[in-house]
């Protein structure tokens, strides 16, 4: 069932991180869902694209390959091959969040970036009103959400990993209510 609110929801993370991808650049997309929606809207700037996510449909569609995989503890990609990692309203799903960004840190290329949106705690109260009581995003997604990560924790999580304070870039949008991601890993 599609959700009313969710293909707006959608559109504004999209909005936010497309301008971030490198043009020509090979992309994994770190919890792609089902559809794999990301990469294929930006099939046209890419080189290359790795979708995974468990409920995915294992398959290839021209540059893009979708794998469907458990994203628990570690990313089964070669080391280094990644211009760009996103992980796109997904960080707030994972059982083990320091692990997958350890994975997506040795994944990427020197100088290769990860894009992180997720929502804020911020907006925890509103994305639970909007699911469980109005019905207009999914339940099902909002009750899978493990943690709502302030923007000191994600900085955390991406420094342990490896990524260097003066290289993350962190900011809320859709006031206040999530939280946007930028970290390039040094080359």
């Amino acid at each position: 069932m599609k959700y009313f609110l969710e293909p707006l929801l959608y559109k504004l993370r999209f909005r936010r991180v497309v301008d971030y991808i490198p043009k020509n650049g090979k992309i994994c997309d770190i919890c792609c869902g089902s559809r794999g929606s990301f990469l294929l809207d930006t099939r046209n700037l890419i080189k290359e694209g790795v979708g995974l996510d468990r409920e995915v449909e294992s398959r290839q569609e021209g540059a893009i390959v979708f794998k469907k995989t458990s994203i628990d503890k570690e990313i089964n990609e070669r080391s280094e091959y990644f211009n760009c990692v996103t992980l796109l309203a997904a960080i707030e799903h994972l059982e083990n969040p320091q692990n997958i960004v350890n994975e997506i840190f040795r994944i990427l290329r020197p100088g290769g970036k990860v894009l992180i949106t997720t929502p804020s705690p911020r907006g925890k109260w509103l994305l639970e009103f909007l699911a469980f009581k109005i019905g207009i995003v999914s339940p099902k997604e909002i009750s899978d959400h493990k943690h709502y990560f302030s923007k000191e924790e994600l900085l955390k999580i991406c420094e342990r990993a490896g990524f260097k304070n003066e290289n993350i870039k962190i900011k809320e949008f859709e006031f206040g209510c999530n939280t946007f991601l930028c970290a390039k890993k040094e080359k």
